[in-house]
C-alpha cells in the first residue's frame, strides 16, 4: 500500500510543483500590478522639467508656458494629471499661483495669473500624476523666470 502511494505521489509530483509555481507567479503579478506597491513595470515614471517660456511682452495678464518631459517605464503608465505652482520664494512657502490638480495629458501647462508682477522673478515646480493614481515628487524648474514688462500701448 505504501509503495503504491509513493508511486502515485512520484507520478503527480511534477504537476504539483507546476501548480505551486504558477500560483506563486500569479500572486507576484497581482501584487505588483497594484499602483500602491510602487511596481516598476506598471506605475514607475520620471518627470524632468523643461522650461518656462513667455512672450516678449504682454498687453494684459502674462501667459507662461511651463513644460516638462514625462517618461514612463512600460506602456501602461500614462500622464493624466498635473499640478503647477509658481512662487517668488525658492521654498514655495506661499505660492503666488497654484493650478490645483488638473486633468492634463499634455507635457505643458499654460499659466495666466494676475498675481504675477512684471519684473518680478519667480520659481516654478510641477507634480505629475499618472493614470494609475501614482504621483511624482515635486520637480522644480532649473531656471527661475522673470515676468516680462507690459507692452507699450
Amino acid at each position: 500500500m505504501f509503495k503504491q502511494l509513493l508511486a502515485m505521489v512520484k507520478t503527480i509530483m511534477p504537476f504539483i510543483v507546476i501548480v505551486i509555481i504558477a500560483a506563486l507567479l500569479l500572486i507576484v503579478w497581482v501584487l505588483s500590478s497594484r499602483p500602491d506597491t510602487g511596481n516598476l513595470a506598471f506605475s514607475s515614471f520620471t518627470v524632468c522639467t523643461g522650461n518656462a517660456a513667455q512672450a516678449d511682452c504682454s498687453k494684459s495678464i502674462p501667459e507662461i508656458k511651463i513644460s516638462w518631459h514625462f517618461n514612463a517605464v512600460g506602456k501602461i503608465s500614462e500622464q493624466a494629471y498635473s499640478i503647477t505652482e509658481i512662487d517668488d520664494n525658492r521654498n514655495f512657502s506661499s505660492p503666488e499661483y497654484s493650478s490645483g490638480e488638473k486633468f492634463n495629458k499634455e507635457n505643458f501647462s499654460l499659466v495666466n495669473s494676475d498675481k504675477l508682477i512684471p519684473g518680478q522673478t519667480y520659481y516654478w515646480r510641477i507634480k505629475i500624476g499618472n493614470n494609475l493614481g501614482v504621483w511624482s515628487d515635486w520637480a522644480v524648474g532649473d531656471d527661475p523666470i522673470t515676468i516680462n514688462e507690459y507692452c507699450p500701448q
